[in-house]
């Protein structure tokens, strides 16, 4: 019976005072929906990092004046190589004219050419596997020692730069979730202890006669969570009506090959329900602190 009471009065203090409540519960919905906005950033930063390393292409350019024979050993030697998925040979006549249907409208600026300056080349698709990017440089340093090879590029440049910022991403979605979910917890605890307030007189006379912390502090413990639970649910519901609406139908997608964005997973967003009612509670408990010693 004393659980219903508890809720019954926790829902009764709500009721009366609506306006608070409700500010309360709005802001934690936008701290929350933050925090789903920087889950799912560094989700999909992740997701597209793995997709990336999955089949790594790699140009392996040749040194000038190779022969047709000398190709062979050099193509085994490539596929030979750890995490070397296949190798392609691309002919320097077949690389121009890869250049020039990239190049579209502007293809007659290569008529001028009097010779062909690209080089006979290898296309490599490696995948890394555990070894991530280290892994490729290490299958990249290996193969620029084969005899014949001039130069291995595969975006060395870019690809770090694209890790650096994955790392900063992610360490900053830490730091921010780590800021809202303390503003989350003071929004909580604030409301709560204005209603502490409100109430002292009536908890005064329970202390009185003899009521126990846990019956006095209960029904507040259940407005914290409830708080808590509701702008966690709000937050939910408004971050998957934006990406399912808006991103998953992006134009964005197209650029990105077969990549697929990825909502938040199950196991997550009940985790993170459950986090919402646990910042409810914890700033349940620091508003009785607090009240307590005033």
């Amino acid at each position: 019976m004393q659980p219903m009471y508890y809720f019954k009065q926790a829902l009764d203090d709500i009721r009366g005072a609506k306006v608070l409540h409700g500010l309360a519960i709005s802001t934690i919905t936008l701290i929350f929906l933050l925090t789903g906005v920087f889950a799912l950033v560094f989700i999909n930063v992740s997701q597209l990092m793995t997709a990336q390393q999955d089949n790594v292409r790699m140009m392996v350019y040749l040194k000038s004046g190779l022969t047709a024979p000398e190709l062979g050993p050099i193509q085994q030697a490539i596929e030979k190589t750890n995490r070397v998925k296949s190798a392609e040979f691309v002919s320097k006549d077949q690389a121009l004219e890869r250049l020039r249907q990239s190049m579209n409208n502007q293809a007659g600026l290569l008529d001028d050419l009097s010779d062909n300056p690209l080089p006979d080349a290898f296309e490599v698709v490696a995948s890394p596997g555990e070894g991530g990017w280290q892994g490729v440089k290490m299958t990249a340093a290996t193969i620029q020692k084969i005899s014949g090879v001039d130069e291995v590029n595969f975006g060395q440049a870019w690809l770090e730069k694209f890790s650096m910022v994955a790392e900063l991403s992610r360490a900053a979605a830490i730091a921010i979730g780590f800021l809202l979910m303390v503003a989350a917890l003071s929004i909580t605890a604030n409301t709560i202890r204005l209603v502490l307030y409100n109430r002292r007189d009536e908890i005064k006379i329970m202390e009185l006669v003899g009521a126990t912390n846990g019956f006095i502090r209960a029904s507040f413990y259940i407005q914290g969570m409830i708080q808590g639970l509701l702008g966690g649910l709000a937050a939910l519901g408004l971050l998957a009506l934006v990406f399912f609406i808006i991103v998953a139908g992006a134009p964005a997608q197209e650029l990105l090959g077969r990549f697929e964005f990825q909502f938040i997973p199950i196991k997550y967003c009940i985790l993170g329900l459950l986090l919402s009612v646990g910042v409810g509670a914890a700033g349940c408990h620091l508003s009785f602190a607090q009240f307590t010693k005033d």
